[in-house]
């Protein structure tokens, strides 16, 4: 579900911006320096040459299918190789296959990891909960996007909020 994949992310990133499809675009992609595309399985016809541009120009591609399809049923060409091809483990049966493009990165999981997410944190699992935010998180800080704040307990939110001469640190339980 969209709301598992966000919480994946926040959990793991922090502050996470929810982007609508008509802002996959050059411009409205330019400010991020990782987009994930999870439980998507559509989305418009000029997203993909601008999530390929994105990735070119140094952004993180993180992504649960390369079997995307775009506004009008067609199959999104992505770059021959653009996914890597060979898998790493992140926990139990999904695996992850990186790959350095242009000056970015992508990496693609195995297998629908928000839902998988969404099954650890109904049954409890942390060690499931805590695996999965990891492959997020280690995934960006190797691109070199840090963390700025978050909790070790998987309870707890929380974010960042900074402006001039002020930095803002809340955490929700």
């Amino acid at each position: 579900s969209l709301l598992a994949a966000f919480e994946l992310l926040q959990g793991a990133l922090g502050n996470v911006d929810l982007l609508h499809e008509r802002l996959a675009t050059e411009e409205g992609l330019a400010p991020y320096g990782v987009v994930a595309i999870l439980e998507a399985g559509m989305h418009l016809k000029r997203a993909g040459p601008a999530l390929v541009r994105f990735v070119e120009r140094g952004g993180l591609l993180l992504a649960d299918r390369a079997d995307i399809t775009d506004d009008e049923g067609v199959p999104v060409a992505w770059p021959e190789g653009f996914f890597g091809t060979a898998e790493t483990p992140v926990f139990e049966a999904i695996a992850a296959r990186r790959r350095r493009f242009g000056s970015g990165r992508t990496l693609l999981f195995s297998a629908d990891v928000a839902r998988a997410y969404q099954r650890a944190v109904e049954r409890g699992d942390r060690l499931a909960v805590r695996e999965l935010r990891r492959a997020v998180r280690d995934a960006a800080a190797e691109h070199g996007v840090r963390v700025w704040a978050r909790s070790s307990a998987p309870e707890v939110e929380v974010g960042l909020r900074a402006c001039d001469h002020t930095w803002l640190v809340v955490a929700v339980t």
